[in-house]
């Protein structure tokens, strides 16, 4: 399973404006490092426990992180994770549509104005427009 740099930042950057999902058995998690960019993990253990047990999707490598380490890793949302935000930021999405030529374009609205954005990648898509509702866009 691999990710592009480009999806890791963004989820990066959107746990810094704030988006903090909780973290879930089998959620995918990422980390980023100075040297490499960013690693993606998949959560073994119950979140709730104080030490949790990750795998590397790269390595393989089984880590137990203390409670102190978990602010240095974001989640990767899957598009409903991310739907479910629009929605509890008070947008509504009115159309997602895909074309052949252009890719995806979501339009959503608030009790104010309709904001519509486009990408190619649907995934990409969601997470801009989730920077943009958080004000990073």
């Amino acid at each position: 399973m691999g990710f592009s740099r480009e999806y890791l930042k963004c989820c990066e950057k959107l746990s810094y404006l704030g988006y903090a999902p909780p973290l879930e058995r089998g959620g995918l998690v990422g980390r980023g490092f100075a040297d490499i960019g960013s690693e993606v993990f998949s959560v073994l253990s119950d979140p709730l426990h104080e030490e949790l047990r990750v795998v590397s999707l790269l390595t393989g490598e089984v880590t137990t992180l203390p409670l102190s380490e978990r602010e240095k890793l974001f989640v990767l949302p899957q598009a409903d994770d991310m739907l479910r935000e629009i929605d509890r930021l008070g947008w509504d999405v009115s159309s997602l549509t895909f074309d052949r030529l252009s890719g995806w374009t979501i339009c959503v609205v608030n009790e104010e104005i309709e904001y519509c954005l486009s990408h190619e990648r649907i995934d990409l898509l969601l997470l801009e427009l989730l920077l943009t509702l958080y004000g990073a866009g």
